[in-house]
């Protein structure tokens, strides 16, 4: 009996750490029995739209900016470091960077401020 192993290679590292995050995201959920529905993030059979605000208020919303998620993940990020898959001090690092990116990306003129409040 022939047996054969595939293997999917990654075009690079960044999308291999995506890819790992995804999948330890997905275990995190099935080991903690985590019910999107129970928890308010849908699935949706209506329009959200016509909701009364008591229903509004009941569904959870994901961060709204960079800071927010950033945020999130210092709060809760121990499915990633479960058996060694993410060392800690990767996990933060990588905020330090991404929190000096926001920074800087905030500090940055968006194109319509400048049609809005530059242009005489």
């Amino acid at each position: 009996m022939k047996q054969s192993v595939s293997h999917y290679v990654m075009p690079d590292e960044k999308e291999e750490a995506t890819a790992e995050l995804v999948h330890r995201l997905g275990l995190d959920g099935i080991e903690n029995r985590i019910d999107p529905s129970a928890n308010g993030w849908g699935p949706y059979d209506y329009n959200l739209y016509e909701l009364s605000s008591e229903q509004q208020a009941k569904i959870q919303s994901l961060p709204k900016t960079l800071e927010e998620a950033l945020d999130a993940l210092e709060r809760d990020h121990d499915y990633l470091t479960k058996n060694g898959v993410f060392p800690e001090r990767l996990i933060q690092i990588w905020l330090e960077r991404k929190r000096k990116e926001s920074r800087t990306i905030s500090q940055i003129p968006h194109p319509a401020e400048f049609g809005a409040y530059y242009d005489l």
